[in-house]
């Protein structure tokens, strides 16, 4: 009986063992996945700036010291404009307009129409043609490196974005490993702190994405703020993934319970029935493999707890997922 009892053992240990070397492998595919698309956009962006930004300044010198001062404070102007960052246009959205910028520049019987029209169009100045059109012409020939100019912003603003992403990877690993513990509470306005996450989304949201907002809770409540702010970040991703950017995302906050209730809600495909009792699981993913380290739900629910919290979710196939987080108003021993 003893030896049947020691083998017993010997095979749980080694299937603990086995199932915590899968899932070390599945954090390790993951975090190398996630790590080396904004690694490649880094470097990729990097390299661009680093060819295109000498010479195309020395271009740009040598041909606004020819200008005269109002063709130089239209040249800063134009400068100014292609420096903000450009919305997302779809591309059927993108031919139209592309292709009534060409019939304009036609009719005001302008040369190397369509080279323009792409210029014109991609900077989205289509509604300045005429006024920008002085510049574009063959005496100055800026659109080749205004369009590297245009470039180098890019570049830099996809270094941002990748550090970013990088950063929150890193973060979540240290967050799973080192869990805070002595960390206090501070006042925190839901609706401030919801707002914050939300805000980086904008861009990404404004094509396919509808926001709906119902913000019932209007005074501070006691908790971890940057924890928290962990939380709607992991949800409001989540939720944005699940619908490929396309549909109703919903936010609300209200009383009950002496408990402020935080609703998130999306309209993509919903949990499949075999992931629901994993979702907040160490390590288990719904996404594809290596797309995902498989932490983000459970450090949320981590956090949910330290804060005495609950969470608790409702899903269905083809309709969507609603992740409900209660987080309570009275300090508890």
């Amino acid at each position: 009986m003893e030896k049947t009892l020691k083998q017993l053992k010997a095979a749980q240990d080694q299937i603990i063992e086995s199932e915590k070397m899968a899932a070390l492998g599945n954090l390790v595919a993951g975090v190398a996945h996630e790590i080396s698309s904004p690694l490649g956009a880094i470097n990729s962006s990097a390299s661009v700036i680093s060819q295109n930004l000498e010479p195309t300044m020395q271009s740009l010198f040598a041909k606004t010291i020819r200008m005269n001062p109002e063709e130089l404070k239209l040249f800063y102007e134009l400068f100014a404009k292609i420096s903000k960052p450009k919305d997302f246009i779809p591309s059927k959205e993108k031919r139209r307009i592309r292709k009534e910028v060409e019939e304009k520049l036609k009719q005001l019987g302008v040369d190397g129409t369509r080279r323009k029209a792409d210029f014109i169009t991609t900077m989205k100045l289509e509604d300045s043609i005429e006024k920008v059109l002085p510049l574009l012409q063959e005496e100055y020939s800026l659109i080749e490196d205004l369009s590297k100019i245009s470039s180098i912003f890019s570049g830099v603003s996809n270094i941002g974005i990748a550090s970013e992403k990088v950063s929150k990877i890193v973060f979540a690993l240290k967050t799973y490993a080192h869990f805070k513990t002595d960390s206090e509470k501070e006042e925190t306005h839901l609706t401030e702190s919801l707002e914050t996450v939300l805000t980086p989304y904008t861009g990404n949201m404004k094509v396919g994405v509808e926001v709906c907002k119902d913000y019932q809770i209007d005074f501070p409540i006691l908790a971890y703020a940057d924890e928290l702010s962990q939380v709607w970040t992991n949800l409001i991703h989540n939720g944005l993934q699940a619908m490929e950017y396309k549909g109703k995302l919903s936010i609300d906050t209200k009383l009950e319970d002496n408990h402020a209730l935080v609703s998130i809600s999306d309209t993509g495909a919903g949990i499949p029935v075999e992931a629901r009792d994993k979702i907040f699981d160490a390590f288990f993913t719904t996404k594809s493999a290596g797309e995902g380290t498989g932490l983000g739900l459970d450090i949320v629910k981590k956090i949910i707890d330290k804060h005495k919290g609950r969470i608790e979710f409702d899903t269905e196939l083809g309709v969507g997922t609603t992740f409900k987080v209660w987080l309570p108003l009275i300090e508890e021993s």
